[in-house]
């Protein structure tokens, strides 16, 4: 036999007991985990109130479909009593 695998043996009889005491001193360093990192219990928001609008006058109407499967449809009627942009926050 050559002298290789009897030192290989040899190695691995000897490493169970060092990872044995190695287990020991890990497991005696180990912190405790306070329970405050838990997360807390998800609430949702309130719904938002849907957003009323005034009916508009519809003239026409026409209903286009594109090559991908949707469809955009256009309305004609009166213009709008709303300004285009909304008033700034208070």
């Amino acid at each position: 036999m050559k002298p290789i695998p009897l030192l290989f043996l040899a190695a691995l009889a000897c490493a169970p007991q060092s990872f044995s005491q190695n287990e020991k001193a890990d497991t005696s360093a180990r912190t405790y985990i306070p329970d405050s990192l838990a997360a807390p219990v998800f609430t949702p928001p309130a719904p938002v109130e849907p957003k009323r609008l005034p009916n508009i006058r519809i003239d026409a109407s026409n209903t286009v479909a594109s090559e991908s499967g949707k469809t955009l449809t256009l309305q004609r009627g009166a213009a709008s009593t709303l300004p285009d942009l909304p008033p700034p926050p208070p």
